[in-house]
């Protein structure tokens, strides 16, 4: 039976089966096909079967594909085999900004795109590129506006991250410059917060005055809007070890409850994500690892220590290990002295061998950052943001007719009116658990290519469903 006589729901939802590397050959089969891939709809459906694979418990516990920087290079890692023996592979990334990047960090990757940085030693702007290896599409973004400031008694460090905010549709890179004035005791830290949303041309600068220093070396982890680190807060007679979220959406930092950590090296701690949930690994005397999970986000009597290992028991010959780096659903990567590289599973007590002796750079070279990495279609050159779309003010009264005075609800233009109904004449507006009567609905500015279809524009400020 030929592609012409099934019919196209069927032919949409074989090809959304398929991995990457199978649907950028068949865009060569004819010009529907073609069209089909490259549809915004097909993207986003692919994605979606992708995610729900990966969350999907199976018999390797957790992710096959790896992003990992060292000795300057990037690999991908492909830990697709389920035995013990596993010779995982790992093959270099060619950066189609290579002379653009001296030294890459992945800030981060989320949906199949990985957020690169320069990891530059002066003062120079680094560069950043969003890039999604499988296509090979990348974004530059622009230029980061600032400056250091001259004095010679701060200690300044920068970190960046990448996230994205399903509510929205959006992606965000998030930079964070630390200025720590080390003539000062305790030293006093200055946080300069930039922000920038792909599909626009400019960065943010958000008025957060922040008391703690995030720790530069550890990547930010996304989870639940989120982007999380590891921080530090500094006293006159000792350091607080932090857990600190800058919220994607609303774009403030908050502090996240934090286990009861006791004596810890405060070198290893380290976040992931377990099943779900916010965990954080803690070294005790460098010896023994204890994994804490947060069950309820956001609550720290949820706080459970759910597993505790020696360093030594994981596997023979790691003695001597780099420090390890924690992934999804809290696989652990570890590597010893003689370039030897394992994946632990703490839930399945299962250690898979990486063995990757052909790339000498891998084997030698000093793991700087893992993280996990899915393969899809989204592209970066077609990502548009919402920060230039309006919002909707609802001026409201309870539906009992009380009056609640000037009740201001702002919400995104988009998520509200796929849930609610309105009507002429103050009907009831349902939005998530609040039962409403709309006094007022304005729409500022709204361009006529951004009405929902499903929706008429009945007079100037009014909606309604039909």
């Amino acid at each position: 039976m030929s592609s012409r006589s099934l019919p196209a729901d069927v032919i949409f939802d074989i090809l959304c089966k398929l991995p990457v590397k199978s649907l950028l050959r068949f865009k060569c089969v004819c010009k529907s096909w073609l069209a089909l891939i490259s549809d915004p709809l097909f993207i986003k459906q692919h994605l979606n079967r992708v995610l729900e694979n990966i969350t999907i418990p199976n018999d390797d516990g957790g992710s096959s594909n790896f992003i990992v920087i060292s000795a300057g290079i990037v690999f991908h890692v492909d830990n697709g085999s389920e035995t013990e023996t596993n010779d995982g592979s790992s093959r270099k990334l060619d950066l189609p900004f290579q002379n653009s990047i001296r030294s890459p960090w992945v800030a981060g990757s989320c949906n199949g795109l990985v957020c690169l940085a320069d990891e530059r030693l002066d003062d120079t702007p680094e560069d950043l590129f969003v890039w999604n290896p499988s296509t090979g599409d990348y974004v530059k973004l622009p230029e980061t506006p600032f400056e250091r400031p001259p004095s010679s008694h701060l200690l300044m460090t920068d970190i960046s991250a990448f996230g994205y905010i399903s509510a929205l549709d959006e992606y965000k890179v998030v930079k964070v410059i630390d200025a720590f004035d080390v003539s000062r005791s305790p030293g006093v830290n200055r946080s300069t917060v930039l922000v920038h949303t792909l599909g626009t041309d400019s960065w943010r600068k958000i008025g957060e005055d922040v008391s703690f220093q995030i720790d530069c070396r550890s990547g930010g982890l996304l989870l639940h809007g989120g982007i999380h680190w590891p921080a530090a807060r500094f006293f006159q007679v000792g350091v607080l070890m932090l857990i600190v979220c800058f919220d994607l959406e609303d774009e403030v930092f908050w502090e996240v409850p934090s286990p009861d950590m006791g004596e810890v090296d405060k070198d290893w701690i380290k976040l992931g994500v377990l099943r779900g949930c916010l965990c954080a690994f803690l070294s005790v005397h460098g010896e023994r690892i204890d994994i804490w999970v947060m069950e309820d986000y956001g609550a720290k009597e949820s706080w459970i220590r759910q597993f505790s290992f020696q360093w030594r028991a994981i596997a023979r010959g790691f003695e001597s290990y780099d420090p390890a780096w924690f992934v999804r659903d809290g696989e652990i990567f570890l590597k010893n002295a003689s370039g030897e590289v394992v994946l632990y599973h703490p839930i399945r007590n299962r250690v898979l061998r990486l063995p990757n002796a052909r790339d000498r750079e891998f084997r030698e070279g000093e793991f700087k950052r893992i993280l996990g990495y899915v393969q899809t279609l989204v592209s970066p050159l077609s990502l548009k943001a919402n920060s230039g779309v309006s919002r909707l003010y609802l001026n409201v009264v309870s539906n009992l007719g009380d009056n609640l005075g000037s009740v201001l609800t702002r919400v995104w233009r988009k998520p509200l009116l796929e849930k609610i109904i309105v009507a002429f004449g103050g009907a009831l507006i349902s939005y998530k658990k609040l039962n409403l009567k709309a006094v007022e609905l304005r729409i500022a500015g709204t361009k006529p290519e951004d009405i929902p279809r499903s929706f008429d524009l009945l007079t100037e400020g009014l909606w309604i469903r039909v």
